[in-house]
């Protein structure tokens, strides 16, 4: 009644009346919704309601309990038809659920309160069950996690009856936990019920499900790696004794995998279980505790430093009162017995488990069992360093370092003086190991850290001075770190260990051979890069360098710690006594000096030097001042190398991803760059530069200078800028270009962006040349100079890439590679035409046989330019094609136009009418013509012919040097192919048709075999007519060489076999008694295509050929045959081959009496398997019992049989499809790995 006079007789809201007609209204309506809510009509009542309704959450605060009975009896009324069978509109269960899910997860959160009234209404229990029934089926994930969120609080809080409940939200938040795109908030909102695992009744057969679940979540490196991973793991090992196990297994399925960060979380999660379990369960899990033990102890050397990693939590509280317990028990009888094994694997691992768990000792034992425990295990150690294998030996000296750092001042003082004489008089001086020594160097630095050690060590480490010269670099590396942890111990001084003296020796020749290593791996850089094999600085091995690094970073404090007076002064005494071990040690401080402090030293020794040099011109020594001035600017130079001295420059810096960016730089503070320029004046050094006397030295004073001012800006110094690049235009057009003083002036003016200036005159030098030699007329003797200074830029890759970054200086190189290659065409066909003319040929009676010319004046100087016009292609070609960054978009213009301009070169080498040439020449000399009627022809002028047809001796060899350099193009086109990659446009258009993009290999293998022919006649036709007598080889020897070495590089290309074997075979069959005029050669071709393609059968069947000496083969040399036989035993695997070919055509039973003859686990299977054939022969059943016997010894495994309860353990922990390794982990596949 109060509704409807609210709603019907009082007044409207806001209107003038009575305020307790407002009042009276909105108490109405506030009834009448609350009656909606209680009184829901039909299904769609459900549709109205969100999650997000603050009036639902209102109506929910203000429902009296008495009245949530009647709600869920009339929603479970309601929805009863929905929730037990699927509707026939999905849209409208969907709906319906989606209402109902809201409706829970709001009533759960505001109207039930465990603390007020534990029991839950009937009707609402009744309902939760049936959604929690559906909640995997329903499709609307929004709805699935209303229902868990309600599921979860009930489970949370003490309501009578929740453990109905405890299985669907368990089996919820799991599967959330294993889904591809989990979170953290997953696994910690299954870490909040982790307690409801224990409650779950663990033998009914319905828990299987949650079981392969949670072992899913144990496999995932995802849930183990977050901040509740560890816990859940130890909340899934003891939540049922019968469980323990099976995760257990999982867990070892996984380590082998695993990265780091899991391999911690599966220790600690597994440390944690352990210190919680009690009764049986802690039985369980110390039976797992051991199983980690054997495992760290007999697998291999991989899987026991991952059994090691999930004992790591053991170890690290090993001195704790339970944790002791349990390793005593569990290691004392397998860790002492393992150190005596004969297997030297076991041995190792033992003695690496000591180091971590030593000691051993029970705290039941009183004082004088366990003083003597201890020095029977401290025996038992010493007893490691001197085991036969080195790696026990190497483990041996770790663990003993480790436990005289850890243990020192409770260790026995004999013990301890009996290890440390072990360790300096065998170990230290184990010549067989140095890793041994090296270990030894390192294990000294571990006891330095505790201070009590340093009064014995003292005396000890002088023993061991001797590791400084050590012939292994690992070995001198582990010294040198040692000395530097020295020089921070107060108690131990470096200089009474080692002298100066010794250290500045030592880190000259460590410079001087790092620099020597570092040549021969640029020079092996290319095969490895084409091997693919990766050289020892990528190995991260220990080399010259890192010890030269180690040295400098022990001597610089001594040095820059100083005040700059004091520096110059110190500097100055090593460049007078010690320049060696100064600029070695400049050039290693990079990293470890700052820049400021670098510069600053730079510019006073400049200054200083330089004024000392002046004061000693006057006096007689001038030849020792300027050794002195030399090395001073060389010592600036160093020190100023690196440093951002021009502001705008760009340097590289490590970006994210190990890629280097380009940022500009500052360049110096104010403060900083006036000192440095105040110190660094061009009137103080301008006369050394353009100073005139004694040659040759002025040279290498001017060069240094240049070495030293390159890192300075030149706009501060405009003379020298100047002064640099006129000396490189004069010797661009000079006819004698000197190659040092060239280098510097190219570094020098790429420093100072002056190269398009500097080398103009060089192209356009190159550019009137190819137009003479096109006419077959004389260069001038500038052309050699200019030729020189492209090479030379071209050699070095930073200048190289500034060429080709220019768009102007890339054009021009473009205008000369074109220049070049046109010119050697045109030259080439003028000179073919005149060599086969017959006026050359029959010259005017009685006059002398005119001399023919190929190439013109400038043969000898066409194999350098083709030289140069190939490489400025080559880089032109394959630096744009591969998307080098920062190149000119002119680079990319060029592409295929080099290829182009190379092939018609090659078509002109290879042309019908150089053949025809060829075989003219050899005619003539084979057979002589017919002769006219009444002529008489002997066969003299028939010779003088062909030799007047043949060109010079020195055109003879330019053509044969012309050859083999377009060879050399070609090898490297074929190298480099597969780097160029045709753009959209070149691909699309009609012009990349025509020229594919790159050359195919089939046509450069053709290209390659039509030159190699073509230089092979040439060679002949000129060993034939123009016979070398001044001792030298041959002409067709050089080209064997030349071939071999060719051949070589190309089996190291990814070609077809048959193709490389097909040359191969070509190679050989030019092997006559005096070509090659050395054995050596024809024995490094073999060797090389032997290790490349030993286990090719092609090679196989052609070395087969060439040692029976069959018929279908082509005819070798007896020189090839002996070359094999020398070369073959080198070869196991080729060796073997030939022999089973042999014995396969002898006696097919020889190779199956052999291999039963051997005495390996090959003969002992056959022979089981032929006793176990021969017993069943007679049974009726022989096949079946056969095959059942042969599969039980094919699944024999000699670490089954020994560790029969490791290998049980590991089998029930691998998933399907893959097998049990001998260590107890999973390995991938189907195969038994024994």
């Amino acid at each position: 009644s109060v509704g409807s006079t609210g709603m019907h007789g009082g007044c409207k809201p806001g209107s003038s009346g009575d305020v307790a007609a407002d009042h009276i209204w909105m108490v109405g309506r506030y009834v009448q919704q609350r009656r909606r809510l209680l009184d829901l009509k039909d299904v769609s009542s459900f549709n109205e309601l969100r999650e997000d309704d603050e009036e639902l959450r209102r109506e929910l605060e203000d429902l009296a309990p008495e009245e949530h009975e009647r709600l869920w009896r009339r929603a479970f009324e309601l929805a009863s038809a929905q929730l037990s069978a699927s509707s026939e509109d999905p849209g409208e269960r969907t709906s319906m659920l989606r209402g109902l899910a809201t409706l829970l997860d709001a009533f759960t959160e505001i109207c039930v309160d465990a603390s007020r009234v534990a029991v839950l209404p009937p009707s609402f229990v009744e309902t939760m069950a049936r959604c929690q029934e559906l909640l995997f089926s329903i499709p609307d994930a929004a709805t699935r996690e209303l229902i868990a969120s309600a599921l979860e609080r009930i489970c949370t809080s003490q309501f009578e009856g929740r453990d109905n409940f405890y299985g669907g939200i368990l089996m919820y938040l799991v599967g959330r936990c294993l889904e591809t795109q989990a979170l953290a908030a997953d696994v910690n909102r299954l870490h909040r019920l982790k307690d409801l695992l224990v409650e779950l009744d663990w033998e009914h057969e319905s828990i299987d499900s949650l079981k392969m679940q949670l072992m899913r979540c144990a496999a995932t490196p995802l849930f183990i790696r977050s901040q509740h991973g560890p816990e859940m793991l130890a909340s899934f090992y003891t939540a049922h004794e019968g469980f323990t196990i099976e995760i257990h297994n999982t867990v070892k399925n996984q380590i082998m995998y695993c990265n780091a960060a899991a391999l911690k979380g599966y220790a600690v999660g597994f440390f944690r279980a352990w210190k919680r379990a009690e009764g049986s369960m802690l039985v369980q899990m110390e039976q797992c505790v051991q199983d980690w033990i054997l495992l760290a102890i007999r697998s291999a050397r991989k899987s026991a430093e991952r059994a090691r990693c999930m004992l790591e939590e053991f170890h690290r509280h090993h001195h704790e009162e339970g944790v002791k317990h349990v390793l005593c028990g569990l290691y004392g009888p397998i860790l002492w017995r393992s150190l005596k094994v004969a297997n030297c694997h076991v041995r190792e691992n033992a003695a690496r488990l000591l180091q971590y768990t030593f000691p051993l000792i029970p705290s039941k034992l009183g004082v004088a069992e366990t003083e003597q425990e201890l020095v029977k295990q401290l025996r038992s150690l010493r007893e490691t360093l001197e085991d036969p294998a080195e790696p026990v030996r190497r483990v041996g000296v770790s663990a003993v370092c480790v436990i005289l750092k850890n243990y020192w001042d409770m260790l026995p003082p004999s013990e301890v003086a009996e290890i440390l004489a072990v360790l300096m008089n065998r170990c230290a001086r184990d010549k067989k190991a140095p890793q041994v020594r090296a270990a030894v160097a390192e294990g000294f630095g571990w006891i330095l850290e505790n201070a009590l050690s340093h009064p014995t060590m003292g005396a000890v480490l002088p023993q061991i001075a001797d590791l400084l010269n050590d012939r292994s670099p690992l070995v001198r590396a582990a010294f040198v770190s040692l000395l530097n942890m020295m020089s921070h111990c107060r108690g131990v001084s470096v200089s009474g260990i080692v002298t100066n003296e010794a250290l500045l020796l030592r880190l000259a020749s460590e410079h001087a051979e790092g620099q020597a290593e570092r040549l021969q791996r640029a020079q092996r850089g290319l095969h490895s890069a084409s091997s693919g094999k990766p050289d020892s600085e990528s190995l991260g091995q220990v080399n010259s360098d890192a010890v030269a690094k180690q040295l400098a970073k022990l001597l610089a404090p001594s040095l820059f710690q100083q005040d700059l007076a004091q520096q110059v002064a110190r500097c100055h005494y090593l460049m007078q006594h010690w320049p060696l071990a100064l600029l070695a040690l400049l050039s290693h401080i990079r990293d470890i000096v700052g820049s400021a402090e670098r510069v600053k030293l730079a510019a006073a020794l400049f200054r200083f030097g330089l004024r000392e040099a002046a004061d000693q011109n006057q006096q007689p020594s001038a030849k020792e001042s300027g050794k002195v001035v030399a090395t001073m600017l060389r010592v600036v130079g160093i020190l100023l190398d690196g440093a951002e001295l021009r502001p705008g420059s760009s340097s590289s810096k490590m970006a994210s991803g190990g890629k280097k960016k380009k940022q500009p730089n500052r360049g110096l503070p104010a403060a900083l760059e006036k000192f440095v320029y105040d110190h660094i004046q061009e009137d103080d050094f301008i006369n050394l530069l353009r100073s005139s006397e004694d040659a040759d030295q002025a040279v290498h004073i001017r060069n240094d200078l240049l070495y030293a001012l390159a890192p300075l800006d030149p706009q501060r110094l405009p003379r020298t800028a100047e002064f640099a690049s006129q000396e490189l235009q004069i010797l661009c057009k000079s006819s004698v270009c000197n190659a040092h003083g060239l280098s510097a002036l190219l570094n020098t003016a790429f420093r100072w962006d002056l190269l398009p200036t500097a080398l103009a005159p060089a192209w356009e030098g190159l550019q009137s040349a190819a137009k003479r030699l096109s006419r077959l007329q004389s260069v001038p003797a500038e052309t050699a100079g200019a030729a020189t200074a492209m090479e030379a830029a071209l050699r070095q890759p930073q200048i190289r890439t500034a060429l080709l970054r220019h768009p102007q200086v890339a054009v021009c190189l473009a205008d000369v590679m074109r220049a070049l290659f046109d010119a050697l065409n045109a030259a080439w066909t003028t000179g073919l035409a005149r060599l086969t003319s017959p006026e050359l040929r029959v010259g005017a009676k009685g006059s002398k046989m005119a001399s023919s010319t190929l190439l013109g004046p400038g043969a000898t100087l066409w194999p350098r330019l083709l030289s140069l016009a190939s490489r400025i292609a080559m880089h032109m070609e394959h630096r744009s094609s591969a998307g080098q960054e920062g190149l000119d978009g002119s680079c990319s213009d060029q592409r295929g136009s080099a290829r182009k301009l190379l092939l018609q070169v090659v078509q002109n080498l290879t042309s019908e009418k150089v053949k025809s040439c060829l075989q003219g020449i050899r005619a003539s000399d084979d057979v002589a013509p017919p002769a006219p009627k009444r002529q008489k022809i002997t066969r003299k002028t028939s010779l003088d012919e062909a030799v007047s047809s043949l060109p010079s001796d020195l055109e003879v060899d330019a053509v044969l040097r012309l050859y083999e350099g377009v060879m050399q193009s070609v090898n490297a086109e074929q190298f480099l192919g597969v780097l160029v990659k045709p753009s959209p446009d070149e691909a699309s258009s009609s012009s990349a048709a025509v020229m594919p993009l790159p050359l195919s290999t089939r046509e450069l293998v053709e290209m390659s075999t039509g030159l190699e022919e073509t230089l092979w006649h040439w060679a002949s036709i000129a060993d034939a007519l123009r016979p070398r007598t001044d001792g030298r080889a041959s002409h067709q020897s050089d080209a064997w060489v030349y071939l071999a070495r060719l051949l070589q590089q190309t089996a190291h290309v990814e070609l077809q076999t048959a193709d490389v074997l097909n040359a191969f075979r070509r190679q050989l069959a030019r092997v006559s008694s005096t070509v090659p005029m050395q054995e050596p050669d024809l024995r490094q071709l073999l060797q090389v295509f032997f290790s490349r393609l030993e286990r090719k059968p092609q090679l196989v069947q052609l070395v087969a050929g060439i040692v029976e000496n069959r018929q279908d083969q082509l005819p070798f040399d007896s020189r090839v045959h002996d070359a094999v036989q020398a070369v073959l035993p080198s070869f196991h695997y080729l060796t073997l081959k030939l022999r089973r070919l042999q014995n396969a055509d002898e006696d097919p039973e020889q190779e199956r009496r052999r291999v039963l003859g051997m005495p390996t686990p090959q003969k002992a299977r056959k022979r089981q398997e032929e006793e176990y054939a021969e017993a069943s022969a007679s049974e009726s059943d022989a096949g079946a019992s056969v095959s059942s016997r042969l599969d039980s010894l094919r699944r024999t495994s000699l670490f089954k049989e020994c560790f029969p309860e490791l290998s049980t353990a590991a089998s029930s922990a691998c998933p399907p499809g893959a097998a049990p390794s001998e260590d107890g982990a999973g390995v991938s596949g189907g195969d038994d790995v024994d």
